[in-house]
């Protein structure tokens, strides 16, 4: 007589050696490796799809406020640079081409994902240093005087003090 602790490992052992639990564990390991293929294929896609929109979104935010610069420039009065400030604007310039530089490469790979048009990256502007010669002030007006004729005077004899003008000046 066999024990039901062998009869049921036998059992499970023909199930397991069966040519149909084999069929079955390859059709269910190609379902998901597909399954999981192609998700992963759509979430590429997806962030391809949020890094063109976030370049879109940025382009046009600049260009808005480059206009409102503009605008509001426009409505106050000209003002002079500062050298400090230039310095500061070279160096901006610089990390801004360079940061526009790397983001046109991913931006192309990620259209070229999305089949979309991929336009020929522009080749990279070398920033060059500009000194801007600030605008010179108005002179200042001149202070109205009225201008009267005098005579000159004429040279006298130096006096000698009198004991009665030197008490007053002790005085």
């Amino acid at each position: 007589m066999t024990s039901p602790v062998s009869a049921q490992a036998n059992k499970l052992w023909q199930l397991l050696t069966a040519p149909s639990t084999a069929t079955a564990y390859q059709q269910a390991f190609q379902v998901t490796k597909t399954i999981l293929s192609e998700t992963l294929q759509l979430l590429w896609l997806l962030l391809c799809l949020v890094l063109v929109a976030g370049e879109w979104f940025w382009q046009k935010s600049i260009a808005t406020g480059k206009a409102t610069r503009t605008w509001v420039n426009d409505l106050t009065e000209p003002k002079t640079s500062m050298e400090s400030g230039q310095t500061l604007g070279q160096m901006w310039e610089s990390f801004a081409a360079s940061s526009r530089t790397n983001a046109t490469a991913l931006l192309a790979k990620a259209k070229q994902q999305l089949d979309l048009p991929v336009e020929e990256p522009a080749p990279p502007s070398v920033p060059v240093a500009t000194r801007v010669k600030p605008t010179p002030a108005a002179p200042p007006a001149a202070p109205s005087v009225e201008v009267t004729a005098v005579e000159p005077v004429k040279p006298t004899e130096p006096t000698k003090p009198t004991a009665s003008s030197s008490a007053t000046v002790e005085e």
